[in-house]
């Protein structure tokens, strides 16, 4: 049974949401908390105290593994960071009523998942926005602000909108709005800015984070 007082963080949109979930975990245990968090991606993995441990599936992936990840949690937990796992736009919204997250994460609008959002940035904001509670916060990185169309469908779900700006001095650009929407989201929770960000510029390489790679 997870505590009401812990620290609770959704995390959505097309790329880069485990690198943000992984991220937030560390600043948060580096702070003196009880940190969990899970990572879809390629390989599913839970982080936690003990480090990473995979998740084993009998079958594929299926969205009641985030509903179960949570039941499974100790009471302990005092940070909670989630990667909202659903593709389909009819259950994105599950993810945020199972965490009942004080704030969400939303990475980038980029076109994925073609088949089931749409070929453009404007469906799949669409259904990204779907996954966000109504009347919630929301952190976007700053790329997004000329984008009305995507606010307008935050409006009209009463989200209150904070933009970040990415990491000074970091490269590849990616990286850097990573790290900006990870740190915004640790100062919102009260965490201290400066020693949240080293521990997270202090993380270990991910065998699936992304790289461009050139011949």
């Amino acid at each position: 049974m997870i505590k009401n007082d812990s620290k609770r963080v959704l995390v959505t949109g097309s790329r880069g949401k485990s690198s943000i979930v992984r991220m937030l975990h560390t600043a948060f245990g580096d702070a003196g908390l009880t940190a969990y968090a899970r990572i879809t991606g390629v390989g599913p993995r839970e982080l936690g105290p003990g480090g990473s441990h995979t998740i084993s599936r009998p079958a594929g992936a299926h969205v009641g593994e985030m509903h179960w990840w949570l039941k499974q949690l100790p009471e302990a937990a005092q940070a909670i960071v989630m990667e909202n796992s659903a593709i389909s736009p009819d259950l994105q919204e599950l993810a945020g009523r199972w965490l009942k997250p004080d704030i969400t994460v939303l990475s980038n609008t980029l076109p994925d998942h073609q088949e089931a959002w749409g070929p453009s940035g404007a469906s799949a904001a669409e259904v990204l926005t779907r996954g966000i509670p109504r009347g919630g916060k929301v952190i976007l990185p700053d790329s997004l602000e000329a984008d009305e169309y995507l606010q307008a469908l935050l409006r009209q779900r009463r989200c209150e909108i904070q933009f970040a700006t990415p990491a000074a001095g970091i490269a590849p650009a990616f990286r850097s709005a990573n790290l900006g929407l990870a740190l915004a989201t640790a100062e919102h929770l009260g965490l201290a800015a400066e020693p949240a960000l080293q521990a997270m510029l202090a993380m270990p390489g991910d065998d699936y984070d992304f790289q461009v790679v050139k011949h």
